[in-house]
């Protein structure tokens, strides 16, 4: 999930871990080392995004299983938004509404209908994600782009493909060296480089 002011900024959770606390804020987060990308460190601020029969979404990180939760639940202006077990609570339940700009999108809390907010139109790395109410401004508006892509090996009738790999968003992929072979045919092979991609 990035914010439409730069689709740079991820929707972020402290840590690169698994291991997730109870109430670890949400935050943006822009990062372009080269740590970030040999690591694909962006698969922990990754969301599947689940829908429930109401019509309303959680949003699970992926690495963690926890559910991004409106801090206390209710209605105060500002409140945080945070990690946690997934509960069913209406603080854990988000309308995704199209906002008709580039593909974006609000997300609003159930329990107040206040949107998921960049606290004052930050772009510096750690800066907060609350709730406020709606304004139409760029820090409200959210993009929703594919987190990790299955890459498949074809031994186009030989044998002994590759296994299939996983590439992150913003994470680097070094292809399979693994060579497969067919009856009757002479494979040639140039070996592979690693890239970046988004």
């Amino acid at each position: 999930i990035v914010s439409s002011m730069d689709d740079t900024l991820e929707l972020d959770v402290s840590g690169n871990s698994e291991e997730v606390a109870e109430e670890t804020n949400v935050q943006v987060w822009h990062d372009d080392s080269e740590e970030y990308y040999e690591n694909s460190l962006s698969r922990y601020n990754a969301f599947n995004v689940e829908r429930l029969d109401n019509g309303y979404y959680k949003l699970i990180q992926s690495v963690s299983g926890k559910s991004a939760d409106l801090f206390a639940g209710g209605t105060r202006i500002g409140s945080n938004i945070s990690m946690h077990t997934d509960n069913g609570a209406a603080a854990q339940q988000w309308a995704i509404i199209p906002e008709g700009v580039d593909g974006g999108y609000t997300i609003r809390v159930r329990c107040s209908g206040y949107a998921m907010n960049v606290a004052d139109g930050g772009t510096a790395n750690g800066t907060n994600v609350n709730q406020y109410p709606y304004n139409g401004g760029p820090n409200q508006v959210w993009r929703f782009v594919k987190a990790e892509h299955t890459i498949s090996y074809d031994a186009n009738g030989g044998n002994g493909a590759p296994s299939s790999q996983t590439k992150y968003y913003k994470g680097k992929l070094l292809l399979s060296e693994t060579v497969p072979a067919r009856e009757g045919y002479l494979i040639t092979y140039t070996k592979l480089r690693k890239f970046k991609t988004e």
